[in-house]
């Protein structure tokens, strides 16, 4: 046949995180709503740091960065739930850790209820999911795990004050 073979491209892991902005007060002079941005990095190595300016960098893929409460519309009505996506696309073993940050959290909004799910694609594994209070300016670290050179993850710590904080450290 002269149709070539397909690379078949797929992701190991998706992490995803959502929240939602009410609607602002009346006489609100900025109603945009929070902007949570994750972070992700491999091996304590900041040149693999992943984040809204640098959305594609060593394994990670940021997929969109939500910088506001204009999230678009379906059917007309538009969407309350922000949600961002990164996916780790290769079996590339490693440490990895994960922090959420409150780029913009306004007092209307604060602290934000943030859902962030880790999943391991295949085969699916629910690896870590949970909800943090994200406020203005400030980082929560969610998560660091372990990979194997299998794929499989290991040594998963959720403990804040075990875990390091990547944005401005």
């Amino acid at each position: 046949s002269d149709r070539e073979e397909q690379p078949q491209i797929y992701n190991e892991f998706i992490i995803r995180y959502s929240w939602v902005n009410p609607d602002p007060p009346k006489g609100t002079l900025d109603g945009r709503g929070s902007d949570i941005d994750g972070w992700i990095q491999r091996d304590l190595d900041k040149s693999t740091l992943c984040y809204f300016s640098r959305r594609e960098v060593d394994v990670f893929t940021l997929h969109n960065d939500n910088t506001g409460s204009e999230y678009g519309q379906v059917d007309g009505k538009t969407l309350k739930e922000a949600t961002e996506i990164i996916t780790i696309n290769s079996k590339q073993s490693g440490l990895y850790e994960l922090s959420m940050v409150g780029y913009r959290v306004p007092s209307y909004c604060s602290p934000a209820l943030v859902e962030v799910t880790i999943e391991k694609v295949s085969p699916y594994k629910l690896i870590h999911k949970t909800v943090v209070e994200v406020t203005d300016r400030l980082e929560v670290p969610i998560a660091s795990f372990e990979v194997d050179d299998d794929g499989n993850v290991e040594n998963l710590i959720t403990q804040e004050e075990m875990l390091n904080k990547l944005w401005r450290n």
